[in-house]
């Protein structure tokens, strides 16, 4: 894909981003001017199929990051809606790439944290809350391996 298409995208994409139907890009819905933005509605039934801006530009607009990625769709809006110099951008993209590094490793570290909590602490509390409740509830545990058992009525 050349720079020109890539630019072409990266367009069509900040476009759709603020509900304007690009005027190059074919299959303009017909009311678009007046049709609704979002549901008003979070998570409406499956059986109501909204129509709205948001349910139209969005596949498409997934389309386009997958196509050209994060960087080129944010590159343009920096440029060409913001009016900011390409070094402006890529110096607020380094900062944004290395701010999810940073939250990455934070996410990882935490989980890390969490498991260990539950070795340490919660597994040995588990296994005494299910040892006792064996003995208040001995109908719920089989140790002799007979399904019937199981099962508490």
């Amino acid at each position: 894909m050349n720079r020109k298409e890539i630019e072409r995208l990266a367009g069509w994409y900040c476009k759709l981003n603020c509900w304007n139907w690009p005027k190059d890009l074919p299959g303009r819905p017909r009311g678009w001017d007046a049709m609704q933005s979002a549901p008003g509605v979070i998570n409406p039934p499956p059986e109501i199929q909204l129509v709205t801006k948001y349910t139209i530009t969005s596949p498409t607009m997934a389309l386009i990051k997958e196509l050209i990625g994060e960087k080129e769709c944010s590159r343009y809006w920096w440029r060409d809606i913001l009016n900011r110099s390409d070094k402006e951008f890529e110096e607020w993209w380094n900062k944004k790439v290395r701010s999810r590094r940073v939250m990455q490793q934070n996410t990882e570290q935490s989980s890390a944290d969490f498991w260990e909590c539950w070795k340490q602490w919660l597994l040995p509390v588990a296994h005494k809350i299910v040892e006792k409740d064996k003995l208040e509830n001995p109908e719920y545990y089989n140790p002799k391996g007979d399904q019937n058992a199981i099962e508490k009525e």
